[in-house]
């Protein structure tokens, strides 16, 4: 489904080392593919009416700065929000690979069995 193949594109930015011509797409489509998969993920964990940046600081708890860091991606790399300056630089990997890696963290601490299935759905492929 979509939701694997986002959870897919999170999860292979987190293992990634480097940025080649052979995952870049990976990179570029990043920020859209988190914000999809935290829209339908926490959509259905939480179906109150909270907004979105709420349901992050659930998602990640006590900390402020990941659902910060997430949120900033998705917006910057999404939806072309902000300086269009913000575009035109190249991507930031550590940045976009240790956000990935604490998406993942975090979904396999809060939802194991999710984080399981989805996991072994990129390991069937």
């Amino acid at each position: 489904t979509e939701f694997n193949r986002w959870f897919e594109n999170i999860y292979y930015c987190a293992s990634s080392t480097e940025i080649t011509d052979d995952n870049i797409h990976l990179y570029e489509s990043f920020g859209n593919n988190a914000r999809k998969f935290f829209e339908t993920y926490l959509y259905y964990r939480y179906p109150d009416k909270k907004d979105f940046d709420e349901h992050l600081k659930r998602f990640f708890g006590e900390e402020v700065i990941p659902p910060i860091l997430v949120r900033k991606l998705g917006d910057e790399t999404s939806h072309a929000q902000g300086d269009i300056e913000n575009h035109l630089l190249p991507f930031d990997e550590p940045e976009i690979t240790g956000a990935a890696k604490l998406i993942l963290k975090r979904l396999e601490e809060i939802d194991k069995d999710q984080f399981d299935a989805l996991i072994s759905c990129i390991k069937q492929e």
